[in-house]
């Protein structure tokens, strides 16, 4: 059977599991980064027009918090994809827009609906964000506000068993979804020295930005996503490493 290493947190990993499961994989999650919510004051909401998630993340860690979002609920929504249009949906958002792209392609969609004027955006974050999107806001002549509701913190080293597995070649491929993950594999592999493993691995990459950070090692195959959704993952993974009964 073809197996699968899943590197999502623990939190959002259950139905990418799921799906890989109903189509035939064996899947073993190793989540490398821990999802913990930040205690903090709500923004106020006053002048904000609308608001930016970039992660289901932050979706996650506002479960608890339903008051604070309810202050923006009636706003435009813009989310990064689809799993996390839909977490922003489910607590509460009424106006959301789905650029089923990265964080520069939600600028681009944010810029687009708002042509020629100068915005207030909340982005609902976690503390380490990837700058990319307010900066292309904040070049349009934009105003971003930064809220972070959560931050990701690293795990220190591979559990036991995945390094075991790793050793004895039984995975196919790994998936890996942001630069910060990539970089926590790339590092965690390095200390345990295990990089030769990858040579019989395949690398599922949500994005070149991804790919980048495990270029230093040897793969079987490298591959980026054509469009940094998990759906094209999932097709890349299914292109390149098709289920075996």
């Amino acid at each position: 059977m073809t197996s699968v290493l899943i590197t999502r947190p623990q939190t959002i990993v259950g139905v990418l599991a799921s799906t890989l499961q109903d189509l035939g994989y064996e899947t073993a999650i190793e989540p490398l980064l821990s999802i913990l919510p930040i205690a903090g004051d709500c923004p106020q909401q006053n002048g904000v027009d609308a608001v930016m998630i970039t992660s289901g993340n932050a979706m996650l860690a506002l479960h608890d918090r339903r008051s604070d979002i309810n202050s923006f609920s009636n706003l435009p929504c813009f989310c990064v994809g689809s799993h996390t249009a839909e977490k922003a949906r489910a607590e509460g958002f009424r106006q959301v827009h789905d650029a089923a792209s990265n964080g520069a392609g939600l600028a681009t969609l944010i810029n687009r609906t708002y042509p020629g004027k100068n915005i207030s955006v909340l982005h609902i974050a976690g503390r380490d964000v990837n700058g990319k999107a307010r900066q292309e806001l904040e070049d349009a002549g934009h105003r971003v506000i930064e809220w972070p509701v959560y931050e990701a913190q690293p795990v220190t080293a591979l559990t036991s068993l995945t390094k075991d597995r790793l050793k004895q070649r039984k995975f196919n491929a790994v998936m890996v979804f942001s630069p910060r993950t990539a970089q926590v594999f790339h590092d965690l592999l390095a200390s345990a020295s295990l990089e030769a493993c990858c040579e019989s691995l395949a690398a599922i990459c949500l994005s070149d930005a991804v790919a980048d950070v495990l270029k230093p090692f040897r793969w079987r195959h490298l591959v980026a996503a054509p469009q940094p959704t998990e759906k094209a993952a999932i097709a890349c993974l299914q292109a390149i490493c098709p289920v075996k009964s």
